[in-house]
Order: structure tokens, then sequence, then C-alpha cells
């Protein structure tokens, strides 16, 4: 019988047959290049098929068939050789049980655990009113004024802030504790609050999944180095931070406890829903922080000149860079009280492909001397700073390189000194 009439006899692959000639489990005969399959191999295959089906490993098989094949036994030597073999598998598989047992009861123990603390509702937190002090007009910088609100325990959930200054008709909505520039806004017809319903109990799972897991690792080398080499402990209560590019918080949620005074937290993205969902998150969490969710244009920033003791540019002005050709932090300087301190991330490209998704126009603000020139003439007075090793893939949400290219990670701490 040749391998393939074998195989499809036995329902396996030719593969599977394969396998178990080199591990030496069954022995056709070879002629030419061809094996002949005989009875002596379907009593291989079948003495090898029941052992699995007792748990023992290939490896264990081996050595039982050898006893078999060429030990030559007398009954009672077979009896007591193949009674030591089950009778060994028998106490593992025992011991196997019982630690499969402890798992199980500790799995059932963390189950329990984590439901019970799973609140029956989830809290939302409403825009704290102290931060209604931050917030001016991003065109002539009147402070803003609030036209309407729903107050709460000294916070507000829904309301609109406008300014009287100029003739821009600058307004801000409050939903659901966001501030959200107007021209950004939904669809009135769409249900803010119903964008992070689902995604909040998937998003996370789902993102770590269709990852790879080197850009994963990277990711994390990151966030360590910010934590061991943060620029944060100076933060004093009352001070205000500013994020570029908030998208769903992995740098604040992981220096969350870093954080954890009584400041205030800037959190701007351009994209409501991520907004949404990473309020929905740190809404369960206990902190002491102020955070103000910002949904608007980073160069309509609504806070007021010289406010921000420190400006976290965490991938902001590199997915800014995308679109535009300009460095983004020249426009926000006026925003940083004297000395402010620094903290940024920066999407970098060893080499472009062809077939690029970063314009040729742009390539400057994605290279590591333009971008080190731009911060210098900014007069940032660098601290310290880490450049990542490279990956070559990422997941969705880093869908901005292709085939070909290679990506990483410039860290940078500094403090800003005097203009001029």
């Amino acid at each position: 019988m040749k391998i393939g009439q074998f195989a499809k006899h036995n329902n396996v692959s030719i593969d599977t047959i394969r396998h178990y000639i080199d591990l030496n489990l069954i022995f056709p005969e070879k002629i030419s290049s061809y094996y002949n399959f005989d009875q002596a191999c379907q009593n291989d295959f079948d003495d090898l098929i029941h052992l699995k089906a007792l748990g023992f490993t290939l490896g264990e098989i081996s050595k039982i068939l050898l006893y078999k094949r060429i030990g030559n036994l007398t009954d009672v030597e077979k009896r007591d050789s193949f009674l030591s073999f089950f009778k060994t598998k028998y106490d593992w598989v025992n011991r196997e049980i019982e630690s499969l047992l402890t798992t199980k009861e500790g799995l059932q123990e963390a189950i329990e655990k984590f439901s019970e603390s799973k609140p029956s509702t989830k809290r939302v937190k409403g825009l704290s009113l102290q931060g209604l002090d931050l917030l001016y007009c991003p065109h002539c910088q009147t402070k803003l004024i609030t036209e309407s609100g729903q107050i709460v325990h000294n916070t507000i959930f829904n309301g609109r802030l406008i300014c009287h200054g100029c003739d821009e008709a600058y307004q801000l909505e409050i939903i659901d504790g966001i501030l959200i520039s107007t021209e950004l806004i939904p669809d009135t017809a769409i249900d803010l609050t119903h964008l992070a319903s689902d995604a909040s109990e998937t998003y996370i799972d789902q993102y770590l999944r269709s990852t790879d897991s080197d850009y994963l690792q990277k990711l994390y080398a990151s966030l360590q180095w910010s934590a061991r080499h943060n620029c944060f402990d100076h933060l004093k209560d009352g001070d205000v931070s500013l994020e570029l590019g908030s998208g769903h918080g992995y740098f604040l949620r992981y220096h969350l406890e870093l954080f954890n005074k009584d400041m205030f937290y800037v959190a701007v993205d351009h994209d409501i829903e991520k907004l949404i969902w990473l309020k929905s998150i740190l809404d369960q969490q206990e902190t002491r922080l102020k955070i103000l969710y910002i949904c608007s244009d980073f160069k309509e920033i609504p806070l007021a000149n010289q406010s921000v003791d420190l400006l976290l540019d965490i991938s902001g002005s590199s997915n800014y860079a995308f679109d535009h050709t300009d460095f983004l932090l020249n426009d926000l300087v006026p925003m940083l009280k004297n000395q402010a301190m620094f903290h940024g991330y920066y999407i970098l490209f060893e080499k472009f492909a062809k077939n690029s998704t970063v314009a040729l126009a742009a390539r400057s603000n994605f290279k590591l001397e333009s971008v080190k020139l731009a911060l210098a003439q900014l007069n940032l007075d660098l601290i310290n700073e880490y450049i990542s090793p490279p990956v070559t893939k990422g997941g969705p949400m880093e869908n901005y390189f292709v085939s070909g290219e290679s990506v990483f990670t410039y860290i940078v701490n500094g403090k800003f000194k005097p203009l001029g």
C-alpha cells in the first residue's frame, strides 16, 4: 500500500504519516523512492493511536513500541513491562488531575472576585467647574462664558460655552462632560453615549489580538522608559498638563498613578469616538486628577495663553504631519508657561517605500534630524531621549506604514527656555 492510500485508510494526512516515519514510529519498506506499507505498519499505527488516546507522548510511545518490537518478551515479561508503563502514566494523570483541580479552584475564585468587583452601573463624571477657568477663545483669548449648563456636584454635564469677545462666534458644546468644538459635533441624530457602550468592553482585547506582538513589546518598552525617566514629578496641585492626540489614552492610562494629583490634565483629540471611549474607561478610576476632554482641532485648542505647565506631544504632531507640512508645535508655544516641561513621542521612518502613505512634501517631519532641529528652534533644552528599535508591522490602528518600511519612536524629555 502506498503512502497516500495508507493515509486515506487511516483518515490522517500524508504529512502526519511522514512525521511518524521520521520519529521511527512506523517502519514502511522503501522501494526506490516510494514507501510500501504492510500489515506490520498498520499494527504499529493502531498501537500508536491507542496509546495517544491514553495520553502517552510520542516519545513515550516510541519507547513502548521498542519493547514490543525487539524485546521478544514472554507473556509474563510483557505483562510486567507494560503494566509498569501504564501504572506510571496512570499516576502521572492523577497528579495532573489534582493540579488541574487546584487550578480550576483558583480560576473560579478569580472569576468570583472580579465579578463581585464589577459595578452594576457605570459611573459618569462631569466636567469640573474649576476647569472652566482654563477655557479661553482660541481666536481672541477672551474667557469663555457659560451660556447654559446642567450642574451636578460641582461638575457640569451638558451645556454651552461661548465667546463674546470677537466676531468668530466661537462656541463649545459640553456633552456628557466632554468639550466639543461645534464644527466637530457629529450628526445630532447620533447618540454619543452609544458610541462607547459596546467598544469599552472589547476594544483592548481586539486591539491586542490584531496587533503584531513585536510592535506591542516596543510600545510597552517606550511606556516603561517614560515612567522611569518621567518629567512629571515636579508637577504640583493646580498645574496643567496638555496632551495632544490622546486617542484611546494608552499614555495616560499607563501613567495615571504618576498624575494622581489635584491638577488638570487636558486630553485633546479631534476624534470624538476615541474621547468618549477614553472617558468611559477613566470615569471608573479613582483619581484626584481633573481631566478635561476636549474635541477640537490642534490649532484651535480653547486654552488661555501661558497656562500649560507640561506639554505632552504623544504622537500628536506626528499624526498631524500625515496631512500637513508645518511643524505643529510652532503654533502652540503661546499656551506654554515660562520654562514649561515637555515630553514627546514622534513616529519616525528609517526609510520610505515607493508606495509610502507619507506624501513627499511631509516626509521631513518623519525624519529624526528634522524633528530634533524643529524642537531646538523652539528653544527646547534637552534633558534625555530614547530611540526605540524599529518595527515593520503594527495593527489596525498603525496603518500609516507599508511593507518595506521601518518605523521607530523618538521620545524626548525637555524644558522650554524663554525665546528671544
